[in-house]
């Protein structure tokens, strides 16, 4: 038996992007992204912290799969973001 979920498609990461704000959104989306990922890996070397490796590694897995459904577009996936980001700040802080 199938099991077909309409919100685990093929579509790719930038298609709400360029759905919601044509190829000006799919820039910034991009710059935006990258921009994180660059953070994330220029901090990785010196970091200490061990909720922001779980920080870098939940965000790389993100971006491993976001090819193949919208993981950025889903409230979830921002939830456990900020909930991530939230505890890695705390600790950061002890």
């Amino acid at each position: 038996m199938y099991v077909t979920k309409t919100e685990l498609t093929t579509v790719t990461l930038f298609y709400d992007a360029f759905y919601d704000f044509g190829i000006p959104g799919v820039l910034l989306f991009a710059c935006i992204l990258g921009g994180v990922a660059s953070i994330l890996v220029g901090k990785l070397n010196n970091m200490k912290n061990p909720m922001g490796f779980v920080l870098y590694g939940q965000f790389a897995v993100y971006m491993l799969l976001s090819f193949f459904t919208t993981w950025f577009s889903n409230p979830t996936t921002w939830f456990y973001l900020a909930v991530t980001g939230i505890m890695a700040f705390y600790c950061s802080r002890q």
